[in-house]
């Protein structure tokens, strides 16, 4: 199955370059994120077609190839863990359901309360989200839904690359509930394809809420991540 011209790999290598930081070698640098930590260790994206395996920069080759190896056969979580931890402790793992917005999905309907947020009016910001304010020109296009002056859901980009942009989607918990962020994900997911990018969304296993937003608009479960993050520092 294609999206866009894509198969479920290609979706998967660009989820990664968008996710991560990459040097030539294709080794993870840091997050592509204003902060760009770097305390990932392993990234493996596994899609119906095969796996995408990024490691940390400055992981030793001997450990690289056992986990390429391990990665040929089923992933085996416990032995992978074994193997980072030759390299440093392990902090974090993370595991989820990677998806793609509809391929040509119809302009939502006008609405008054779902707003394109920018620079002009990110005061609606302030309130619930304040750390997306402040960062508002690296999480364009930004969309709330918005009641009086107040920003109370809001889509944005928590991660772009050329290709693709990765959705960040969160809601203040007095407004849970309400249908509000399947409607700012709605608008970002069109604002994306407007702009010429492939809109993806990741969530984790464990976040129920947020995979039933995604059988909501119709998105296209691609794959599956697994972050593994490291303690840096330890020594």
């Amino acid at each position: 199955m294609t999206h866009a011209g894509y198969d479920d790999a290609e979706l998967m290598r660009i989820q990664s370059e968008t996710l991560y930081l990459l040097d030539g070698r294709r080794r993870i640098i840091g997050i592509n994120e204003p902060s760009q930590t770097a305390d990932t260790a392993v990234f493996v994206g596994t899609t119906r077609l095969g796996r995408e395996l990024l490691v940390a920069a400055d992981m030793p080759d001997p450990i690289e190839e056992e986990l390429r190896m391990q990665c040929e056969r089923e992933t085996d979580i416990m032995q992978m863990i074994k193997t980072i931890e030759q390299y440093l402790p392990v902090k974090q793992i993370w595991i989820g359901p990677a998806y793609v917005f509809p391929s040509e999905p119809g302009e939502p309907s006008a609405d008054p309360g779902i707003v394109l947020i920018d620079q002009s009016n990110a005061y609606l910001l302030e309130t619930y989200f304040p750390e997306i304010k402040s960062e508002i020109e690296e999480r364009l296009p930004v969309i709330g839904c918005v009641i009086g002056d107040t920003a109370v859901s809001v889509c944005c980009s928590a991660r772009t690359s050329a290709k693709a942009a990765e959705a960040s989607l969160s809601t203040a918990s007095e407004f849970r509930g309400r249908g509000l962020a399947a409607k700012a994900a709605a608008r970002w997911g069109w604002e994306i394809r407007r702009l010429g990018r492939i809109p993806l969304y990741s969530t984790a296993w464990d976040n129920l809420s947020s995979q039933w937003l995604a059988r909501k608009l119709d998105l296209y479960q691609y794959g599956t991540d697994f972050h593994i993050t490291i303690q840096r520092n330890c020594l």
